[in-house]
């Protein structure tokens, strides 16, 4: 198996993942701070916008400093276990779904909150 990316710590202790995607742009999986919750960020550290110029192709488009892009999505532990069943099929297969839109399911026992592990 090929080496996905750097794995390390953030400030506050939590684990992170740090890779690139196919178009080089710097992405990360973190477990989430969030004590209310089991869940994890994923998606890209700092989104480069573009736009699409006449005559094809793009061209970056420079945004004011005081504006902020939501670039990660904040997962729960149920969204990742349902979100990983399509990851796997996509995998085994090459597709996210079967012939008629049928998935597997994967049965699985939700974690310890984090708030109990302190």
């Amino acid at each position: 198996m090929g080496h996905f990316g750097k794995v390390g710590k953030t400030d506050k202790g939590f684990n992170i993942i740090q890779f690139e995607d196919r178009n080089g742009e710097s992405c990360s999986l973190q477990e989430s701070s969030d004590a209310a919750d089991v869940a994890v960020w994923l998606g890209m550290n700092d989104p480069s916008p573009t736009h699409l110029v006449p005559g094809g192709g793009s061209k970056d488009y420079p945004l004011p400093k005081e504006v902020w892009v939501a670039s990660r999505m904040l997962l729960t532990w149920e969204q990742v276990k349902e979100l990983v069943i399509y990851l796997q099929r996509f995998v085994d297969t090459g597709s996210l779904v079967e012939t008629g839109g049928k998935t597997p399911t994967i049965p699985a026992k939700r974690p310890t909150d984090k708030s109990s592990e302190e």
